[in-house]
This record gives structure tokens, C-alpha cells and sequence, in this order.
């Protein structure tokens, strides 16, 4: 291989009237050394080609004459008028690739949305959801994504491979009271100590190791503690949560805006130490709950999964057909098939579609864009050869057709900027949202 590299670069800076002498000398020294076993023979051998490298022996290369500005001038004059005066073909090769590109552009967009989800947690790939499976005669039956309160902190406990654990429950639609005003808030979760833990979202306002500590407190998202307080300071205040608990809250905290590509979105945290006195939610009766933990780096999951089994019989039951199992959390969005997922899960199989789909478009595009293109060229001929007849070097010919393909280059990239700023962002949000 490097032999290979050696003459090709020989054959190119060598002068005619001289390489076939020199390249005879070379291999016969190289033949000799690699008879003689020597070490390193090709490697010398690259060596003695760059030391040919002198100004008598390489070859005369044909001088680039620079482009002038007028003759700039002339050839953007020309390409701005070839374009003009083609309008059909212009927009057909032009609109044809930018629609291509656009869309291309789309559907990775889409694709790195999809994958991305829960990545942005640091260590996530330490971080694993507890789940409940049902095993019968050792097949799995069925899957659910809930787990009981207090497993995952039993889990820590049992387990030194368990650096941090939370429990955290979806409530039901609940019913904010500010003075007069009514809102009914969809996305509130529970939550203990740990959750801002482990998943490190920033936090604005408050201490996160006492924010959801004591009962009856609670934490808003940036954008909620603004829906609700405006530019006040929210830290101190309370909001009467009706209904079940009807009682106030106190706002012990705010937290950044949760990003779209979570796959356990919320926008208010109420302490778990709130609903504590609700025996049935804390008991192993009752798997109503998302559990998380967290692995040390040496640990994972295909290696706990005797010591689940073990405990799952301690704190359910010897007989229980129940085993517990942790999931990655980012691969909850595209691979889960469990019951009670937090919110609908994608599909891997689509993701997948879609990318084979935006590489055939792409490549559609682009075979489009070198057909029209290389059926219009002909028409040119005449043109060619003529600036040849004329005195015009190569390079010349070559840089006046790049410069319409500049031209054609600055008109998609409009089309990519106006696409990209104005339709990403809206139909990225729109496919989030369903």
C-alpha cells in the first residue's frame, strides 16, 4: 500500500523525459532490499521518492492564470443571464433540489428529535426506570411500566450497586384556586427529595435538597410560575389546590421548562410527603407509581437481574409470578412495549422508515438536479469551444460554470434559510405535540 502511494506520487511530480529511468533504479534498490530482508522496505522506499523531490527533476505544471474583476464580472454577468434566460428549466433545477434538500432536512430533524429523547440527563445512561413484569412458567405474560412507592428506595437499600432512587406519581386532573381564578392543571406529578437528582434539571429558584422535603409544598416549571405569579418573586407564596386536598401550597421552588423530548413530561411538582397519609399509595399492594434509579458506572442491568428476582419474592410474595426489571430510560420513547407507559410511546420501526424515506428523496434530488443539468449542458458546447479557440485556460472554463452553480447554491440556500427558520420550528413543535 505504501509502495502504491509512493509511485502514484512519483508518476505525478515526475518529468516524462526522465521517469521511466528513475522509476527502473527505484524498484531494483527496492527489490534488493526486500531480497535482503530489510525492515521497513516500503517505508525507505517512500523515502527515496520524496527525496527526488527537486526542481530538476519535476515536471512543468500549467500555470492558473488568475481571474481579473472584469472578467468576474463578465462571467457573473453571463450565468445571471443564462439563468434569466431560462426561467422553466432555472425553477424546475433549482426549486426541484431545494424542495429535495428541505425536506431531507425535515425528516433528520424529525429523526434526531425521536432519538433523542431523555439524553440530555447527565449520566443517562446510568439511569433506568423499575418495572413490574408478570412471569409465568417463565415466560413473560405481561409488562407493566408502574411499580410500587416504596420499591425503589427498598432497591437502594438492598442493593450497593443503587447509587440513588426515586418514586413519582402522575395525579389526576387537579384544581388550582388563585383568588378568583379557577385553573385546571393536567401535567402534576409527585415527587420526593431525590427526583431533582437524578434528573438534573436546572433549578432557578430554591434549595433542591429542600424544595420538596415537608408536605403541602410544591415546585413550578419557568413558565408556570410565571402563568401564575408574573414577574413576582413566587418563593414563599402559596396556590389552594382544591378537591381531595383542599388546602394551600406553598411554592418552594422553580425549575427550568421541561423539554419536549422527555418521555415523563410534567409542569408541577407537589412533595410526596403530601400524599403520604394515603396508606394505599405507599403499600406493595399497589403499583401506581413511576420508579427511577440510579446505577453506579460498574453496574447494569443484565447484571441485577438475579438480585431483582430475590427481591421481588422478599417484599411480595415466595410464590408471586411478579419479577422486577429496569428499562433504560432512553430507550422508553422508541423500544417500549409496556402497559401504562407515561405518555405514548414512538415507534422504532418508523423512525427508521422515515430515514430510508429522506435518503431516497435525497438521492432523487439529486439525480434530477445532474440530469436536467447534464441535458442543458449540450446547449453550451458551442460556447465552450469557443472561449478554447479564443485562449481560455481550463480553470477559466471550470470557475465560470461554478459560478453559476454559486448562483444556484445562493438561491437554495434562501430557500433553506426560509424554510428552516420559519417551517422547522412550527412543524417540529406540531409533530412533538401529537
Amino acid at each position: 500500500m505504501i509502495k502504491r502511494l509512493a509511485d502514484c506520487l512519483f508518476q505525478w511530480f515526475c518529468h516524462p523525459d526522465y521517469y521511466d529511468e528513475i522509476i527502473g533504479d527505484l524498484e531494483e534498490l527496492y527489490q534488493r532490499n526486500l531480497e535482503e530482508g530489510r525492515r521497513f522496505t516500503q517505508w525507505k522506499y517512500l523515502l527515496q521518492v520524496i527525496g527526488l523531490l527537486r526542481p530538476s527533476l519535476i515536471r512543468s505544471f500549467p500555470q492558473v492564470t488568475p481571474i481579473q474583476p472584469a472578467m468576474f464580472r463578465h462571467y457573473f454577468a453571463i450565468s445571471a443571464r443564462n439563468l434569466l434566460r431560462q426561467k422553466l428549466f432555472t425553477t424546475i433545477n433549482i426549486l426541484g433540489l431545494a424542495i429535495g434538500l428541505s425536506s431531507f432536512l425535515l425528516i433528520n430533524e424529525y429523526i434526531r428529535f425521536e432519538n433523542s429523547y431523555d439524553s440530555f440527563f447527565k449520566d443517562a445512561d446510568q439511569i433506568y426506570r423499575l418495572s413490574v413484569v408478570q412471569v409465568v412458567n417463565g415466560e413473560v405474560e405481561g409488562k407493566d411500566a408502574m411499580t410500587y412507592q416504596p420499591a425503589p428506595q427498598a432497591l437502594k437499600e438492598e442493593l450497593p450497586e443503587v447509587e440513588n432512587a426515586t418514586a413519582s406519581r402522575k395525579l389526576d386532573e387537579l384544581i388550582f384556586r388563585q383568588g378568583t381564578s379557577i385553573i385546571q392543571e393536567k401535567h402534576v406529578v409527585s415527587a420526593d427529595t431525590n427526583f431533582l437528582d437524578i434528573f438534573n434539571y436546572k433549578i432557578l429558584q430554591g434549595s433542591p435538597d429542600q424544595m420538596l422535603a415537608e408536605p403541602n409544598t410544591m415546585v413550578l416549571t419557568e413558565s408556570k410560575a410565571k402563568f401564575y405569579f408574573g414577574d413576582k418573586d413566587p418563593l414563599g407564596k402559596t396556590i389552594q389546590i382544591l378537591g381531595s386536598f383542599n388546602r394551600p401550597f406553598k411554592i418552594t421552588g422553580v425549575i427550568q421548562d421541561i423539554p419536549e423530548n422527555t418521555s415523563y413530561k410534567f409542569a408541577i411538582l407537589i412533595s410526596d410527603a403530601s400524599i403520604k397519609d394515603r396508606s394505599d399509595y405507599n403499600s406493595w399492594n399497589w403499583n401506581n407509581y413511576y420508579g427511577f434509579v440510579k446505577l453506579n458506572k460498574q453496574a447494569t442491568a443484565a447484571s441485577l437481574q438475579d438480585k431483582l428476582e430475590a427481591f421481588a419474592k422478599k417484599y411480595t410474595d415466595e410464590n408471586t409470578k411478579e419479577r422486577f426489571t429496569l428499562y433504560p430510560i432512553q430507550d422508553i420513547h422508541l423500544k417500549s412495549d409496556y402497559s401504562f407507559e407515561a405518555e405514548i410511546p414512538g415507534s422504532e420501526k418508523a423512525v427508521s422508515f422515515l430515514r430510508a424515506i429522506a435518503l431516497f428523496i435525497l438521492l432523487i434530488a439529486w439525480v434530477n438536479y445532474i440530469n436536467l443539468s447534464t441535458a442543458r449542458a449540450v446547449n453550451r458546447a458551442k460556447e465552450v469551444g469557443l472561449r478554447k479557440v479564443v485562449g481560455a485556460y481550463k480553470m477559466q472554463l471550470i470557475s465560470q460554470f461554478l459560478l453559476k452553480l454559486c448562483w444556484s447554491t445562493c438561491w437554495r440556500h434562501l430557500w433553506h434559510c426560509w424554510f428552516r427558520n420559519y417551517r422547522f420550528p412550527t412543524l417540529i413543535n406540531w409533530l412533538a405535540s401529537r
